[in-house]
């Protein structure tokens, strides 16, 4: 079933490709805005963690943006084979598959 690894997606739903982009263009600039807001002593302060970090249950502010950034980066490749998928058209032979999820930096 198209989608069903994927709980946010609405099959029914018909959506274009700018507008999508809109989407994530104005998302993205929403939360480039809101970090370049947030006073450097407050990265380190100990918060709760969102439920989906979990096992993790609270941790220092700019130690769990990196933790999201990577799942982030998880979800975008699940995402990139969805569209080879569809690009393909399900042709299991044809399809391309997201490299391995290569270690992050998150020392930077």
């Amino acid at each position: 079933m198209p989608g069903a690894c994927c709980p946010c997606r609405n099959p029914t739903e018909a959506r274009t490709r700018g507008g999508l982009l809109l989407e994530f263009e104005l998302a993205s600039a929403s939360a480039q805005e809101t970090l370049h807001r947030v006073p450097p002593f407050r990265w380190g302060e100990v918060v709760e963690a969102p439920q989906d970090l979990a096992p993790w249950r609270q941790g220092r502010r700019g130690e769990l943006l990196w933790l999201a950034l990577r799942e982030m980066v998880r979800h975008s490749r699940h995402f990139a084979r969805h569209l080879g998928e569809a690009r393909d058209g399900g042709d299991d032979d044809a399809r391309r598959i997201a490299p391995p999820s290569e270690t992050l930096d998150l020392t930077a």
